[in-house]
C-alpha cells in the first residue's frame, strides 16, 4: 500500500465499511485496518453516508460517533483546502 499523510474518502468507501450488505466489506475493513493515513471527507459526503445508511439508525450513530472521534477529519471542498491535499 502507497502511504500518503492524507487520503480524500468518498462516500463508497464509508457506506462499504458500515452497510452489511455492501458486496465489499472484507476490502474495506483490510483497507481501513492497514490505513495510517489521515482521512479527510467532506459535509456533502457525510450527509450522503447518513442517507444511504438510513436503514438503520444505529449505524447511523455509529457512523456520527467515528466522525465525533475525528476517525474522518470533516473539511469544507474549497480552493484553499484543495490546494494542501496531497498531490
Amino acid at each position: 500500500m502507497i502511504d500518503h499523510s492524507r487520503i480524500l474518502v468518498d462516500t463508497g468507501l464509508m457506506v462499504a465499511f458500515y452497510d452489511n450488505a455492501d458486496p465489499y466489506p472484507d476490502r474495506v475493513v483490510v483497507f481501513f485496518n492497514e490505513c495510517t493515513s489521515q482521512l479527510i471527507t467532506t459535509e456533502g459526503c457525510i450527509t450522503k453516508v447518513m442517507w444511504l445508511l438510513a436503514i438503520d439508525w444505529r449505524v447511523q450513530n455509529e457512523f456520527l460517533e467515528h466522525v465525533a472521534h475525528h476517525i474522518y477529519t470533516c473539511e469544507p471542498l474549497i480552493p484553499e483546502t484543495l490546494a494542501v491535499l496531497p498531490n
